[in-house]
C-alpha cells in the first residue's frame, strides 16, 4: 500500500548477507500492501518460502531483524525533536497466543489461573515524537515464558517471586529496555521514558541513566516519600498518592482519553497537583543494598467532575523531570496521554494484521516474523498520524502512483496531500466525512485500505485484459 519504503527500513538490518536484507525489505513491502490477509496470501507462496529461510537462519533473531529499522528511527528522531525536546520512548508488554498451534514448538505461558494457554510475551518500545507522531521501534524483546508450578500454592508463589532479585525476575524487562535504547541512541537526543504502572519499581528509579535521560511513571504503588517543601506545615513522610493530593491545585487541563474495554473515548477535564519528594527505598530491601532516596516530582491529574456512570480518569505520575510550575507538570500529563500509541501499535498486530494466526512450526521463527510485523503495524500507525501531524505533505511520497490515481477517480477530484488521502481511504472504510469531522481512526483506515487493496487489484486486472485483447 504504502510506496516502497522496506529497503530504507532494512539497509543497515544485520542479517550477515545482503540477499537477506533485500528479501526482508520485499517481505516487509509485501505485509504492508496486503496486511489484511493472512500472511501467506500477503507474501504469497515464493515469498512464504523466503520467509521460512529467512527466520529460519541460525543468526536471524528479532533484534537483528528491527536493527536496520531503528537505524532509520533514529534518523526521523533526529529530523522531528527539537534539541530541547525529549524523544519519548513508550514501552509495554503484550502477549501472542497460540494455543491452537499445538505444533509449533518451543512456545510458553500465556494468560494467568484456569485460562493459562500458550504462546509468547513480547516487550516493545515504540518512539514517538513530542507531538505524537510514531517514529519506528526502538526495542523489541520476544521470550517464551515458564510454565507455572502447579505443585506450589498461591502463597508459595508470592513469597518465591519475593526472594528474587530484580535480574531473576520478568519484570527486568523494563531496566534492560532502557539500557539498550540508552546504548543506541546519541547522547545528544535526549529521551523520555514512559511507562504506565506495572514499570513502578524501585529499581527503575535507582538505575544509572545517562544526562539528558528521564523517567515518567504512572505510579502504582503508595510508596513512602518525605515531602520537600519550605512550609514546615507541608514537609514530613506520606505515600506518593496522599502527598501530591495534599499539594495545592495549579489549574486545570483538557486532555483526550483514549477508548478502553471499559469506556469511551472522550475530553476530560482533569485538576492538576504537583510537589517535589524524595522516593524512599522499600522497606523490606537487605542492608547490603542501596537505601538511597531518589529526588523525583510527583504530579496528579484527577477529573473533579466526571461524566454521570463514568470511572474518573485519576493519574498520579512520578517523573525525574521537574514539575515546578503548572506549564511543565502539563507538559508531562500529555506526554503520558501518548502512552497510549504502545497500546495501539499492539492492537494493530493483533487486529489489523492477525499476528496470533501466523503459523511456523517453531518459536524461534514465529519470534523472527512477529518482529517484521512490529515494523509493518508502525507504518500503518505512522501514516495514520502523519496525516495529523503533517497534513500537507505531497502524498506522492507515501503511496503508489496507481493507488492516487483510483483515489483521484473515486473522489472526483486530486489528493494532492497525505491529509487528503487518509480522509478518501478511510470514506472507503465506513470513516462520515464532514468539515468539523475529527480525523479518522486506525480502524476506519484499515478497513479502508482494504477495498483501496481490491480496486486496485481489480484495476490491474483489467489493464492486463485490455493489453491481452490489444495484442
Amino acid at each position: 500500500m504504502l510506496s516502497s519504503s522496506g529497503f530504507r527500513e532494512m539497509a543497515a538490518a544485520q542479517l550477515y548477507h545482503r540477499r537477506r536484507n533485500k528479501g526482508a525489505a520485499r517481505l516487509l513491502d509485501s505485509l504492508v500492501a496486503n496486511h489484511s490477509g493472512s500472511f501467506s496470501f500477503a507474501v504469497g507462496n515464493a515469498g512464504r518460502q523466503a520467509a521460512h529461510r529467512l527466520f529460519a537462519a541460525e543468526k536471524v533473531t528479532p533484534a537483528s531483524i528491527i536493527s536496520g529499522h531503528i537505524v532509520a528511527t533514529l534518523e526521523r528522531a533526529r529530523l522531528a525533536c527539537k534539541p530541547e525536546d525529549p524523544l519519548l520512548i513508550l514501552h509495554d508488554t503484550t502477549d501472542f497466543e497460540y494455543t491452537t498451534h499445538k505444533k509449533t514448538t518451543g512456545l510458553g505461558s500465556v494468560g494467568m489461573g484456569v485460562s493459562i494457554g500458550t504462546g509468547l510475551q513480547s516487550h516493545g518500545a515504540l518512539a514517538v515524537s513530542p507531538e505524537g507522531l510514531p517514529l519506528g521501534v526502538m526495542d523489541l524483546e520476544i521470550w517464551a515464558r515458564d510454565f507455572p508450578d502447579k505443585s506450589l500454592s498461591k502463597e508459595d508463589k508470592h513469597k518465591l517471586n519475593k526472594s528474587k532479585s530484580v535480574d531473576q525476575k520478568e519484570s527486568k524487562k523494563w531496566l534492560e529496555c532502557m539500557k539498550r535504547v540508552q546504548a543506541i541512541t546519541s547522547p545528544q537526543i535526549k529521551l523520555l521514558f514512559v511507562q504506565d504502572r506495572e514499570a513502578d519499581m524501585f529499581e527503575l528509579f535507582e538505575q544509572s541513566r545517562r544526562p539528558g535521560v528521564d523517567l515518567l511513571v504512572r505510579a502504582a504503588q503508595p510508596r513512602v516519600v518525605e515531602i520537600v517543601s519550605e512550609d514546615p506545615q507541608r514537609a514530613g513522610i506520606s505515600n506518593v498518592f496522599l502527598a501530591v493530593r495534599s499539594a495545592a491545585a495549579l489549574g486545570q487541563i483538557t486532555v483526550q482519553v483514549s477508548a478502553k474495554a471499559n469506556r469511551k473515548a472522550r475530553t476530560a477535564v482533569l485538576e492538576v497537583r504537583a510537589c517535589y519528594v524524595l522516593l524512599k527505598a522499600p522497606a523490606n530491601r537487605l542492608a547490603s543494598q542501596d537505601r538511597t532516596p531518589r529526588a523525583v516530582w510527583l504530579i496528579s491529574a484527577r477529573e473533579a467532575d466526571p461524566p454521570e456512570g463514568t470511572q474518573p480518569v485519576d493519574w498520579t505520575l512520578i517523573s525525574t523531570l521537574p514539575a515546578s510550575n503548572f506549564e511543565d507538570a502539563c507538559r508531562l500529563v500529555n506526554f503520558y496521554t501518548l502512552r497510549w500509541l504502545i497500546e495501539r501499535l499492539h492492537f494493530v498486530l493483533k487486529s489489523g494484521l492477525h499476528a496470533e494466526d501466523l503459523r511456523f512450526d517453531d518459536a524461534g521463527s514465529l519470534k523472527n516474523a512477529l518482529a517484521l510485523l512490529y515494523i509493518v503495524a508502525w507504518r500503518l500507525l505512522h501514516l495514520t498520524y502523519l496525516a495529523r501531524q503533517s497534513p500537507e505533505q505531497p502524498v506522492a511520497a507515501s503511496m503508489e502512483a496507481r493507488e492516487i490515481e483510483i483515489l483521484k477517480l473515486i473522489e472526483g477530484k486530486p489528493v494532492p496531500t497525505i491529509s487528503a488521502a487518509v480522509v478518501a481511504i478511510a470514506k472507503l472504510g465506513g470513516y462520515n466525512y464532514y468539515p468539523k469531522a475529527g480525523p479518522p481512526g486506525v480502524k476506519t483506515l484499515w478497513l479502508g485500505l482494504r477495498k483501496l487493496e481490491a480496486m486496485l487489484a481489480g484495476y490491474l486486472l483489467a489493464l492486463a485484459h485490455l493489453q491481452e485483447v490489444n495484442h
